[in-house]
């Protein structure tokens, strides 16, 4: 997996950094083959007190997106890290249910054949 922090308009800290990792990490071992991770943290151009932090998770076929702005750049980043955690959940069942899909395929295919 890689992953690329960058900012715009601010300037990173060791700190700022650390934090970010440590709250992308927890979210991202609930995804399936992340590629490429990519962190912006910026500054509102038009408001200079709201401060933005955005992600692009990169899957196998798939991207998930999300965003949050805030006062406060650490409120932002949880923010972040909670809308991932619920793009998460679907992915999940949807993963789940897909493997349980094709398991009942194949053991009703193998009784079709049985009988034969």
């Amino acid at each position: 997996m890689h992953l690329k922090i960058s900012g715009r308009d601010l300037e990173l800290t060791s700190g700022l950094r650390k934090y970010t990792v440590a709250k992308l990490e927890r979210v991202l071992r609930r995804f399936d083959n992340v590629t490429e991770v990519k962190v912006l943290l910026s500054v509102d151009d038009y408001r200079q007190t709201i401060q933005c932090a955005e992600v692009y998770v990169q899957m196998n076929g798939r991207g998930v997106f999300a965003e949050s702005s805030n006062e406060d750049l650490y409120v932002a980043i949880d923010s972040l890290a909670e809308k991932l955690e619920r793009q998460a959940v679907p992915h999940d069942t949807r993963a789940q249910a897909s493997h349980r899909d094709a398991v009942t395929f194949r053991s009703m295919s193998m009784a079709l054949f049985a009988k034969f």
